[in-house]
């Protein structure tokens, strides 16, 4: 780094590598938010929304062609991986929604 500073043509270059490191400071905050935000949702999920999946899958055999809707929502980690899929990836919309 003190190179790059030293150096009058890379002055530039080492003004970028700054800023970069700080937009990857922010990142990692943003991505730390982002996962506490879901871990709370995911456990509102286990709690209120499970048991219903549970009841509908043994009263009406809803889920009987579907592993991942039975499964989705059994424990924090589940519902965790479940909303970061389809919030953040955009992956399985079709077979959870």
């Amino acid at each position: 780094m003190r190179v790059l500073k030293r150096i009058r043509p890379l002055r530039e270059l080492h003004k970028l590598v700054m800023m970069m490191a700080t937009c990857v400071r922010t990142l990692l905050w943003s991505f730390l938010l982002c996962f506490v935000v879901m871990t709370v949702w995911g456990m509102l999920m286990v709690e209120l929304v499970n048991p219903a999946v549970q009841d509908m899958q043994r009263t009406q055999g809803t889920f009987d062609g579907c592993k991942q809707c039975q499964t989705a929502m059994s424990s924090v980690m589940q519902a965790n991986l479940l909303l970061t899929k389809t919030v953040i990836a955009g992956d399985s919309w079709g077979e959870i929604a």
